[in-house]
């Protein structure tokens, strides 16, 4: 599996030194494949003139004293994820915290690395501005998978924030610090902290995963997928919003959640049975979201002349499943048409609440 450390840095790319060191000499090893930096241009000048520097390029003296290949590290360009300048907020804007194009890149870029199923991700909040790093921690909380970790790099407060100074070499060196006096690096100790996370992901609407919503947008779906289910169901609009989040179905499928759902909301519990209820039932919700005159009323009420039959209502509940999974991801449990009981009576009904049911006919 791809390792994938990423990290946002600023003007002291040494963040990213820091960090890849503790990481590799950890007690279990995470040695990176890739090293994803979030930076300005400033920071990414910051970087070549030292990580990657023709003179002393710093971030192979680190590969060389660990014992690794630098060439097996995918650390160049194709690896910044760079937010220019012009389409950041204004200077006052970032003053009072309005940096909305920052929040948006960042999600951006961390759901973008968790999209790759062959990948785990060590993500740092260690380096770039502090609001930086709360929204890299927060779409990771956002947008990690299990396996994904969360970290901070710590190292005395002598060598923090220090020019000269970007890891412990193998052979001690002496470093001036900003006040021009010298240490010696063998007093220097980097230490990772892991940060435990929330992850939401799995309650997440899947759509997120693979459009541009804001990170207002993405935060705003959380916050619904984490409250007490609610389904509203529009009949003319055919569709369901579930947590807020909207379910688009065909006529007939509505018309077939409308019907359990109806029963949910008369506080009946025992479920419908393909065989124990009539089809007109059903007709009854179709002629709801259609008319009596629809040509697909028209055709579906000729088809249950003869009864509803069990293939058709194991088919229905399979599609309303389907769709529920795909715009709600884990939160669809909430929403599904459930199996009661054992063979031969086994039922079906919805586990919500009555209250948390409305169903809407205009």
């Amino acid at each position: 599996m791809k390792k994938i450390l990423l990290i946002a840095s600023s003007l002291l790319p040494q963040v990213i030194t820091e960090t890849f060191y503790a990481l590799v000499r950890r007690q279990e090893s995470f040695i990176p494949d890739e090293i994803h930096v979030i930076t300005t241009e400033e920071g990414l000048q910051h970087l070549r003139s030292s990580l990657w520097s023709e003179g002393r390029n710093i971030f192979a003296e680190l590969c060389d004293d660990l014992g690794l290949d630098v060439d097996k590290v995918r650390f160049d360009m194709s690896t910044i994820h760079l937010m220019e300048r012009s389409k950041l907020a204004s200077p006052q804007a970032h003053t009072f915290g309005l940096n909305d194009t920052c929040e948006d890149f960042i999600v951006s870029v961390v759901r973008q690395l968790t999209l790759d199923e062959q990948s785990v991700i060590h993500a740092s909040i260690a380096g770039g501005r502090k609001n930086t790093g709360f929204y890299l921690g927060y779409a990771m909380s956002l947008f990690g998978r299990d396996r994904d970790e969360l970290s901070h790099v710590l190292i005395p407060v002598a060598f923090e924030c220090n020019a000269n100074f970007f890891y412990p070499p193998k052979e001690p060196k002496r470093v001036l610090d900003g006040d021009n006096k010298t240490l010696s690096t063998q007093d220097a100790s980097v230490c990772l902290v892991d940060i435990p996370f929330v992850r939401l992901s799995r309650g997440m609407p899947q759509r997120l995963f693979k459009d541009d919503s804001s990170f207002s947008d993405v935060v705003a779906q959380a916050q619904h997928a984490l409250a007490p289910a609610h389904v509203r169901i529009e009949l003319k609009k055919r569709r369901l919003i579930c947590g807020g989040v909207v379910v688009q179905l065909s006529p007939s499928l509505v018309a077939w959640y409308a019907w359990f759902a109806s029963i949910c909301r008369q506080g009946a519990k025992q479920g419908l049975h393909w065989h124990y209820h009539t089809e007109e039932d059903y007709l009854y919700w179709l002629a709801k979201v259609t008319s009596k005159a629809n040509g697909n009323y028209i055709r579906t009420e000729e088809s249950l002349k003869n009864g509803l039959k069990k293939s058709l209502f194991l088919e229905r509940n399979s599609k309303i499943r389907k769709k529920l999974e795909q715009h709600l991801n884990d939160a669809a449990e909430h929403y599904m048409i459930h199996r009661i009981g054992g063979r031969p009576k086994t039922r079906y009904c919805l586990n919500l609440p009555a209250h948390a049911i409305e169903i809407v006919e205009g």
